[in-house]
């Protein structure tokens, strides 16, 4: 129970001095609507180098590192390794060349969101608010699989149950939310990032104590020759190099994700975009070691009902309880960034896209009822996001999350991701969202492809979709002209 205290008493610590550090931080006059909306979806748009990578990282990575990815080194060995190195040079191509030209655009055309810029851009009001339910849909799936990492994580080690810890660590991730909108989220990232990166390196020093390198492998060998010298990419691919495939499937998911791409309009307007990558590359290199847990776990020939228990087992048996302690507390940082940030971004999706689709922009202008239309979506998807936590069945959370950050980026992928460098017209646009789709749900839930292929047969399906229909269409429907509103 002492541990349970001390952890609650640091969460709402970070979260008063993230609120202290946002106001700090500055971002403009508040007094105009636009800006209000754009404090609140954007964090002002005003965003340094350090805070962006922080809450980029931490968004992106959070449970699927300090528990899912655990878990999948346990399952599947050294291959997650290789898949984690993968994520680093995927993530700094995206920051250093490919955010600036989604910002400058974005920014051109006043897009307060993703899926707005998407709309925009092809001058569609579906293709806004198809990316939009999109969005609230599979977000929340990945949302779902931040609260079960939650309750596996924190349960062996206070001895309360999962879905209680959720209710109470859910209602405050809630609450804080509901008042600080993406700039608090964002310097609380911040925060966590920190937190994360001395907890992850705490770990894996840990893990070293008890072993060598060399020992864990004949370990895995004796256990399962594949574990330690894998002939396949298994679970992201079928052939040996098939972990490789990371790379481009996070270069695009980066981009045309909208809880991640959010994060690139965020940035202020004369970031340095080399000092973004490096911050970005010093947090992902640390947590992309983590998998080492898994592994060890493993290779002391213990057996788990879930995969994804491995690093709360680790946490419980194999580490000091006072650094256990701190540990747990860096790990639901990591868990807390991202459930933050889903709740955000579906909230967004749901009080400022669907609402501006729906009204044709009209009304966009009453900051009161923008406000409030913006907490009472966050209120909303959070309970509902708790509620449904008490009815799922535990699973791979790194499935769960490409299940939903991979459909997601599929249906994004024509409209976000081509259009910034080759503008389609809307009837490519909605092809390419409803084929890469369908094509990435189908791959994964049927198992015809792992884990990475499947999102990138879903990218390959939408680009084709998105140039042929485009193509076959611009004479009945040529490229928008003007991109400053919606038609």
């Amino acid at each position: 129970m002492f541990n349970f205290i001390l952890i609650i008493g640091i969460t709402l610590l970070t979260v008063g001095l993230a609120v202290v550090l946002s106001k700090i931080g500055g971002g403009g006059s508040k007094s105009a609507a636009a800006v209000d909306n754009k404090d609140f979806l954007l964090g002002g748009g005003n965003l340094g180098a350090l805070v962006s990578a922080g809450t980029l990282c931490a968004t992106y990575w959070s449970g699927h590192a300090f528990v899912g990815s655990v878990g999948t080194g346990y399952g599947y060995g050294y291959t997650q390794l290789i898949a984690g190195a993968a994520y680093v040079p995927a993530l700094v191509f995206a920051c250093i060349f490919l955010a600036k030209f989604l910002k400058r655009k974005a920014e051109n055309m006043g897009a307060l969101s993703v899926t707005e810029y998407a709309g925009r851009i092809h001058g569609s009001r579906a293709v806004h608010m198809l990316g939009a339910i999109a969005n609230v849909v599979l977000m929340f799936v990945m949302l779902l699989t931040q609260f079960q990492a939650l309750g596996a994580l924190l349960e062996p080690i206070v001895g309360i149950d999962g879905d209680i810890i959720v209710v109470i660590i859910g209602g405050i991730c809630v609450a804080y939310t509901i008042f600080g909108g993406l700039k608090t989220i964002a310097y609380s990232d911040m925060l966590m990032a920190i937190g994360m990166t001395i907890g992850a390196i705490i770990c894996v020093i840990i893990v070293f104590s008890y072993t060598s390198l060399g020992e864990m492998t004949d370990k895995l060998m004796a256990i399962d020759s594949e574990l330690a010298n894998p002939t396949t990419g298994a679970p992201y691919g079928s052939m040996q190099w098939g972990a490789f495939l990371i790379v481009p499937y996070a270069a695009v998911g980066l981009i045309a994700t909208p809880y991640t791409a959010t994060r690139f309009l965020s940035v202020k307007k004369d970031i340095k975009w080399w000092k973004f990558g490096f911050w970005c590359c010093v947090f992902a290199m640390t947590w992309e070691i983590l998998p080492f847990v898994g592994t060890f776990i493993r290779s002391q020939g213990i057996e788990l009902p879930v995969a994804d228990d491995a690093m709360g087992y680790f946490l419980a048996n194999y580490v000091n309880p006072v650094i256990m302690a701190f540990v747990a507390v860096c790990i639901l940082m990591a868990i807390r960034s991202t459930v933050d940030s889903l709740l955000q971004s579906i909230s967004a999706s749901i009080s400022y896209d669907m609402r501006y689709v729906l009204n044709d922009g009209k009304g966009m202008d009453d900051t009161a009822k923008s406000m409030r239309y913006n907490r009472i979506a966050v209120a909303v998807v959070g309970i509902i996001g708790i509620a449904f936590n008490f009815l799922t069945q535990p699973t791979f959370l790194v499935f769960l999350g490409t299940l939903g950050t991979g459909t997601l980026q599929s249906i994004m992928f024509g409209p976000m991701f081509i259009s910034t460098f080759w503008q389609g017209n809307k009837y490519g646009a909605i092809a390419s969202m409803i084929g890469g789709g369908l094509v990435t749900s189908y791959c994964l839930l049927s198992e015809v492809l792992m884990w990475t292929m499947a999102p990138l047969a879903g990218d390959l399906t939408a680009a084709v979709l998105y140039f042929v229909v485009s193509a076959a269409t611009f004479k009945i429907c040529p490229r928008a002209q003007v991109q400053s509103a919606i038609i």
